[in-house]
């Protein structure tokens, strides 16, 4: 992530060096920069959308969800044995 960084801080420098440079531009012509790019997009997407209360109950609902289908998958094939075993157990007497 260091290297991420150091590049966002290199193009921020590059892009306000040439900006100082140009002639005066409109607020209109004026794009955003990479840094701020990524700040108006993240606003309205999904790490947005986890961080809110909702997300954080759907991350719940999906980390129960399947650490019950896990152990079920997993224990399945013994709790049929058992449950084999107690039928038969009980018919037999």
């Amino acid at each position: 992530m260091g290297n991420r960084r150091d590049a966002l801080k290199h193009s921020k420098a590059v892009s306000s060096s040439t900006e100082s440079n140009s002639p005066t531009k409109s607020k209109e012509e004026k794009k955003p920069t990479d840094g701020e790019a990524d700040k108006t997009e993240g606003e309205g997407g999904l790490t947005a959308w986890l961080s809110s209360s909702e997300g954080v109950g759907w991350m719940q609902f999906f980390v129960v969800t399947n650490a019950i289908i896990l152990l079920l998958t997993t224990g399945l094939p013994r709790i049929w044995e058992t449950l084999d075993f107690m039928t038969s157990s009980s018919s037999s007497d």
